[in-house]
Parts: structure tokens; sequence; C-alpha cells
């Protein structure tokens, strides 16, 4: 139990240090590309590296040789083992709430997700599908709704299609899925679902958000 508590608090240390050090350096200049590769590998490298850097510790919770000790073995004094076993206890209650309560709001986010998804799959099947260049445009009964994609799948409210800027409307919207942007929301989703707890988490997702739209305006 420890050792994953200690694997989420690295793996948010280290999306803490490549958000800060895209945030200073990297985000004033216009390599887009570039910050988009540095974004996506702060998606994979928190959970990557502390595994590769394992501490001698987790390695020996992992692959270390069980062995039975008998307690008539131990010169411990009966009352010394009482408090031993309390404090073990103690602790061990705090780290399975600690989980338990981490799991149950990852949960949550898990359900937002998959709720996402489906809400996505209802407005397909109430819209009006065509077919342009190559990617599927549906017109949107929903005139609040702002244009936005999803991966092949662009949605427009149908009164975009009576404005004189459609066109650019289009083009941006089908930029952002010829660059395959949702491929990158979707992960920095189940970031959240991970590391919903830290707030760097949260400021990586917007800065992805923030670099397609830079992205597709050099498009």
């Amino acid at each position: 139990m420890a050792y994953l508590i200690e694997w989420q608090i690295k793996a948010a240390i280290i999306v803490a240090l490549m958000v800060i050090i895209y945030a200073l350096f990297l985000s004033k200049d216009a390599m887009f590309t570039r910050n988009r590769i540095w974004l996506l590998s702060a998606l994979f490298m928190p959970w990557i590296v502390p595994v590769l850097a394992m501490p001698a510790s987790i390695r020996s919770i992992l692959f270390a040789e069980r062995t039975a000790v008998e307690l008539s073995d131990m010169s411990i004094p009966f009352t010394d083992q009482t408090s031993v076993a309390t404090q073990n206890t103690y602790v061990w209650q705090w780290s399975y709430l600690l989980v338990g309560v981490y799991l149950l709001v990852s949960l949550v986010f898990v359900v937002r997700l998959v709720w996402g998804y489906i809400y996505l799959l209802k407005l397909k099947g109430k819209s009006k599908k065509l077919k342009v260049k190559g990617l599927n445009l549906y017109l949107l009964e929903d005139r609040e709704i702002n244009p936005f994609s999803f991966f092949q799948s662009v949605f427009v409210p149908q009164k975009v299609m009576e404005q004189a800027d459609r066109d650019h409307i289009l083009n941006h919207e089908q930029t952002h899925c010829r660059q395959w942007h949702s491929i990158d929301i979707t992960l920095a989703e189940w970031m959240l679902i991970l590391q919903w707890w830290n707030p760097f988490a949260w400021w990586l997702r917007k800065l992805i958000a923030q670099n397609h739209e830079f992205c597709v305006d050099k498009a």
C-alpha cells in the first residue's frame, strides 16, 4: 500500500517539474510541435521514471523472499509487541482510508469521462450527418453549443452554416481532427483520473488544450 502512495507522490513531482519547465522556458516560443511532444511526454514520464528508478524498499516488497518469523524467537517484551502492533494497525487504517478515498474520486472521474462519450453518441444520433473533406460533420439543433471536434468528427450548430465565416470555423475544427488533438485530450483526461488531486495535472490539461489552439492557428 505504501509503495502505491509513494509512486503517486513521485509521479506528481515529475508532472510539476515538467509543467514548470514548460511554463518558464518552452511556452515563450513558437515551436508548437516540439511543445506538444513535451506536454505529451509529461503524461507518460511520471509513470515510467518511478518504475525505472524503483527504490530498494519497493524492490524488497515486490521481489524479496518472504520468511516466517516466530514470535517466540523474538526478544521483544510483550508490552512492546502490543505497542508496535497497535501503531502498525493505525498506519494501515489510515493508508486504506486514503487509498479508498482516492479510488472513489477516481471512479467519479471515470464515470464523468464515460458519460462524455455517451453524450457524444447521443449528439450523433439526433444530428444531421454530412461528409466534408473525408470528415464526419454533424449539424446540431442546439444553437447554444459551440463548434467542437472529437477525433474525426466535427460538431457544429446549424446556425454556423448560415454565417459568413463558416469556412473559417470548419477549417479550424478540421485542423484539430487532422492533427489528432483528441488523442492528447483523452490522455490528459486519464491523467486527471490518476492525479485528480494534483493541481499541476489540471494545469497540464489546460496547457495541452492551449497548445492545440496555437498549432491550429499556425496551420
